[in-house]
């Protein structure tokens, strides 16, 4: 099932389709002001399964880059995209036609999808972007530059405190227990 980005965000959130617009031009602009051409608003909300089993492939090749569904407005359920519009957003890491259909007419890296899903569910996680930082502090969706940076100054601090209470030295060649 395809669901717009509209309507599914103003469900999700119980918006009205106006203030799930605005939210979504409001994450879109900070997309934008990263350098990132994101088009949020025109996604499409699709089963992710074989796009994040090709990710996994593409990580067993060394290759950690995989975009399309923000930036292309593109159904990454598609086979016809998953084997050839893929290598052409840049998430084959280095994979044949051939290794992608090999994987796409398996379950392979199935398992490891699964096993993924179930730790971030058991980590709150509900939507993207998420970030766990040290561990400890969970950042669950889109926020200015000046707020990540607290949450991780802030993390940092405490680390290095929890460190130093533990007889942690740092100097000029690093740090020691």
């Amino acid at each position: 099932m395809v669901c717009p980005t509209l309507d599914r965000f103003a469900a999700k959130y119980g918006l009205s389709k106006e203030e799930a617009a605005e939210r979504i031009e409001g994450i879109s602009r900070m997309g934008r002001g990263e350098g990132i051409e994101f088009n949020y608003a025109t996604t499409l909300n699709t089963n992710m399964l074989d796009a994040h089993r090709l990710t996994k492939l593409a990580h067993s090749l060394g290759n950690t880059r995989f975009e399309g569904c923000a930036t292309r407005r593109t159904l990454l359920r598609t086979r016809s995209w998953l084997t050839t519009g893929c290598a052409q957003a840049g998430c084959r890491g280095g994979a044949s036609e051939a290794d992608v259909e090999r994987v796409l007419a398996s379950d392979e890296y199935e398992d490891e999808v699964r096993a993924d899903e179930r730790d971030a569910y058991a980590m709150g996680v509900h939507a993207v972007p998420f970030f766990v930082v040290d561990g400890k502090y969970a950042i669950s969706g889109c926020y200015p530059t000046e707020e990540m940076a607290r949450v991780l100054e802030r993390a940092h601090g405490e680390s290095l405190a929890e460190g130093a209470a533990q007889g942690m030295a740092c100097g000029p060649e690093g740090c020691s227990f």
